[in-house]
């Protein structure tokens, strides 16, 4: 039904919705774009990350509080 769907979007409720919408949509396609550049940095960050913290907790229990 064209005439429903058409409605539905002129309708004066719905056009903050359908902003909210697009804008979600542009920022999903950015997030995807910076996702992909930024894996294989992420994944290096994460790894050094828990390498820190395992040391960190090594150290903790060396100290026995």
């Amino acid at each position: 039904m064209p005439g429903i769907n058409h409605t539905l979007v002129r309708h004066p409720r719905f056009l903050k919705y359908n902003w909210q919408v697009g804008a979600m949509g542009t920022y999903s396609m950015f997030l995807e774009g910076a996702t992909r550049g930024m894996q294989a940095g992420m994944a290096e960050i994460i790894t050094h990350f828990f390498k820190a913290w395992r040391l960190l907790q090594k150290n903790l229990a060396r100290l026995d509080f």
